[in-house]
């Protein structure tokens, strides 16, 4: 795939994140790929394929609303994109969630090998574990 074509997977990718489709979402995922949160919270490790698809419904039934990424600075190269977001929302419990990430990519035969995504875990804790 060209590297335009490799910002755009990713972009795909997010955008069926955001949405909460899971069926979209792992159709864009390669069948080993890990998904790893980077940090020290309860939802920080390398997840597999399915356990990451889990997670995502799971999370989805805290949100009261749309769950928005804004997408900033998108670099590729060789096999790798990088991209800077931004998310908001609002959950359930009447809490804003509104966070910054920088998520690095590895895509391999079309479809997504590996993310690791760096967040604010503070936020993280604070909006969803206190």
């Amino acid at each position: 795939m060209s590297l335009s074509e490799n910002k755009s997977l990713v972009i795909e990718t997010l955008d069926a994140l955001a949405a909460g489709d899971v069926g979209k979402l792992g159709q864009l995922l390669a069948d080993g790929a890990t998904y790893t949160i980077m940090g020290d919270t309860p939802i920080s490790a390398a997840h597999t394929k399915t356990a990451f698809l889990e997670l995502v419904a799971g999370i989805r039934d805290s949100f009261d609303g749309d769950f928005v990424f804004e997408y900033d600075d998108v670099t590729a190269e060789d096999d790798r994109v990088a991209i800077e977001v931004r998310s908001f929302m609002t959950t359930k419990t009447g809490r804003d969630y509104r966070n910054h990430y920088h998520m690095l990519f590895k895509i391999k035969g079309g479809k997504v090998e590996s993310v690791k995504e760096y967040n604010d875990t503070k936020h993280v804790m604070d909006i969803f574990f206190t």
